[in-house]
């Protein structure tokens, strides 16, 4: 190959580089957006901008079958958890509203259904909605605790529940139903057998105390599921109180027709212990 062929080669290599460089250049510089246009579209066919609003002026009854809520509760709650969720906008997008993250989380809270699933339902994307819907849960908490699931101080506020199940089954001086829930997870790295339950499952124990009317007035929650139900109440803040004598129950008291006097106590099945505070079922 002469001189000649040579730089004529080297032109066109030089050539050929410049020209994917443009190339590459010129896709980086392809206007990109924020969301995928399907979402953003969301205004238009989004079950919160159309579904809703058509259900609220068409068929209210199934309006609170799709929020498995009734429209006073669902307002009185938004309205409580607004300030926890409210998000302000940016000079890029608008924010999604609490009138919108609410309603995106009681379907998750009340059916288990998927963030994708929710994703194509309200036209949120599934990355969204990973932070909506524990932001909007921890919201209902803290905005709910003190009024929803408070744990009775009083002896007085104990004998209205033990008032409650007198009345509505019968039962003399109880004042609360404990069970544990294991609620599936995918067993965490590294983790062993340590969430590993008796169900064969892994699993968190949320542990609550139910009064008449099936209303949580205590819950601990996180204890992994390879501990049982005695173990979590033995441990929890409100078996150790018991245990202390922190707790305070109504003064022992004859049962009705009796002399003996009977302590107040809660309810369990056989895996918890027994105790004067606690009854559990003979085996």
């Amino acid at each position: 190959m002469d001189d000649e062929e040579v730089v004529v080669s080297a032109i066109a290599v030089f050539i050929g580089i410049s020209l994917r460089k443009k190339k590459r250049k010129a896709k980086e510089k392809k206007k990109r957006t924020w969301a995928k246009p399907w979402l953003m579209r969301k205004k238009y066919q989004g079950a919160f901008q159309n579904l809703e609003t058509e259900l609220t002026t068409e068929d209210p009854k199934q309006l609170t079958n799709f929020r498995r809520m009734d429209d006073v509760a669902y307002s009185e709650l938004l309205q409580k958890i607004t300030p926890f969720i409210t998000r302000k906008d940016t000079v890029m997008r608008q924010a999604i509203g609490a009138g919108e993250r609410l309603p995106i989380t009681l379907p998750y809270l009340a059916t288990g259904q998927s963030y994708k699933s929710l994703a194509y339902l309200y036209r949120v994307s599934p990355a969204s909605i990973c932070t909506i819907i524990p932001e909007t849960c921890t919201a209902i908490f803290e905005a709910l605790k003190n009024t929803h699931m408070k744990v009775p101080k009083t002896s007085e506020e104990w004998e209205q529940i033990a008032d409650g199940f007198q009345a509505k089954w019968q039962f003399p001086h109880c004042v609360g139903a404990i069970d544990g829930k294991h609620v599936m997870l995918r067993a965490p790295n590294n983790s062993g057998s340590q969430y590993f339950n008796y169900k064969h499952t892994h699993s968190l124990v949320l542990m609550a105390l139910a009064d008449a009317e099936y209303n949580f007035i205590y819950v601990d929650v996180g204890c992994n599921g390879r501990v049982s139900d005695g173990g979590v109440f033995r441990n929890c803040s409100l078996g150790q109180a018991l245990e202390q004598g922190d707790i305070q129950f109504p003064d022992a008291e004859p049962l009705p027709g009796c002399n003996g006097e009977m302590p107040y106590y809660i309810v369990g099945d056989e895996a918890f212990p027994l105790k004067s505070y606690l009854q559990k079922p003979y085996p």
